[in-house]
């Protein structure tokens, strides 16, 4: 699997796209329970993506100039973090979001520092609850369930993280991805 190196969004923008265009943060940070991915979970009363997990992040606005830049304001506005506390390891090839009619940039980080929850500061209106998941406890056979967009059926990954939250869709596409690159490796992490 190709990364990307550090590119400009009009790298990727066409004109005759339908899609709008957005990154996500696919973050590594060393935390006090060993190495830890962030993700969050999207309120219910969101209209689209409501009780879903998610990474951090959303839609390239005016003063975005490359995916890192929209990654690291999007995980300042949903759950706190700067780029100040984050070390920029590459991006993934886009990955489609059928259901909002996306194309998203995943952005690999690791945290620039040893941090805690109590360093996160998630918003309310954007996150329900941040998860700190354990990447060694990602498996790499996932189940996989059948679905159904506008009549054409398709298999997806579902990885059950606990009772009643699982990661699937796009987001475990990305998280499979982000994992097999091995850019996100734990060497060098204290924990």
């Amino acid at each position: 699997m190709e990364v990307s190196p550090y590119v400009e969004w009009c790298d990727f923008f066409d004109d005759k796209t339908p899609y709008r265009w957005g990154a996500v943060l696919v973050s590594l940070f060393d935390m006090p329970q060993g190495p830890r991915i962030a993700l969050i979970l999207r309120p219910e009363s969101m209209k689209i993506h409501g009780g879903q997990v998610a990474f951090p992040g959303g839609s390239v606005d005016i003063g975005d100039r490359t995916p890192w830049d929209t990654a690291c304001r999007e995980a300042y506005e949903e759950i706190g973090i700067t780029e100040k506390d984050l070390v920029y390891m590459g991006c993934l090839s886009p990955e489609d979001v059928l259901v909002s009619r996306f194309k998203v940039v995943p952005v690999l980080a690791r945290g620039a520092r040893y941090m805690t929850e109590k360093d996160f500061r998630p918003s309310p209106q954007e996150v329900s609850r941040l998860i700190f998941c354990d990447p060694t406890g990602i498996s790499s056979n996932p189940v996989t369930v059948e679905g159904e967009y506008k009549g054409t059926r398709y298999d997806y990954p579902v990885y059950p993280l606990e009772e009643g939250i699982d990661i699937w869709g796009a987001t475990a596409r990305i998280l499979r991805r982000a994992l097999d690159s091995g850019i996100l490796s734990f060497d060098g992490l204290k924990s």
